[in-house]
């Protein structure tokens, strides 16, 4: 990202950490900025689109700093368990921040759909890797059915964190939730074969 993207997106992660959604406002995130409102408008389409960049840079760096080793654990569900733990703890210690993310996901703006489905395949990745482990031998999850348990995890993952935005579970609740199903989901895999 071009060194004005960049300053425009961390502007609106300033904003949003701030107070929310609603304080990130273009016209704002352009003078904080320091840049002109023509500029913050030819890079972005709404301020949905600056936060799934601002969700994009995020997972950049955390896709980084991980590799299937950062996730410890004997079996497949004990590093999904991790990973989970990681992401949600990440997200739930800014939750304006966060909050303001899972509504630009969840926003439906044409413009940024695209970059959505981006951000699913790549947490549906990271899943995978979190599952597989440091060398691929521990996993015993069949590789024909890694890619599917770790989209259906991520997306009921997304549900629950949806529901932590929204105020209707907390952080423990999102994390059992998720990790009753990653019991679920990989115990029929490997039974399924």
């Amino acid at each position: 990202m071009e060194e004005r993207s960049r300053r425009i997106v961390e502007t609106a992660i300033s904003l949003a950490e701030r107070d929310g959604f609603d304080a990130v406002r273009l016209r704002d995130v352009a003078k904080q900025a320091n840049v002109a409102l023509g500029t913050v408008y030819r890079r972005f389409s709404s301020k949905e689109d600056i936060l799934v960049a601002a969700l994009q840079l995020y997972i950049e760096m955390f896709r980084a700093q991980v590799t299937a080793d950062a996730f410890p654990g004997p079996t497949a569900a004990a590093r999904i368990d991790v990973y989970f733990l990681i992401l949600t703890r990440i997200l739930v210690s800014r939750p304006h921040l966060a909050r303001a993310l899972i509504r630009a996901l969840a926003s439906g703006v044409p413009d940024v759909t695209s970059r959505v489905a981006q951000f699913r395949d790549q947490m549906t990745s990271l899943v995978e890797l979190a599952m597989v482990g440091p060398d691929g031998a521990a996993c015993e999850v069949p590789v024909a059915r890694r890619r599917d348990v770790a989209f259906l995890l991520q997306n009921l993952w997304f549900a629950e964190i949806v529901g932590w935005a929204g105020g209707i579970s907390t952080e423990e609740v999102v994390l059992a939730n998720t990790r009753t199903a990653a019991g679920l989901l990989l115990a029929g895999a490997v039974a399924a074969g």
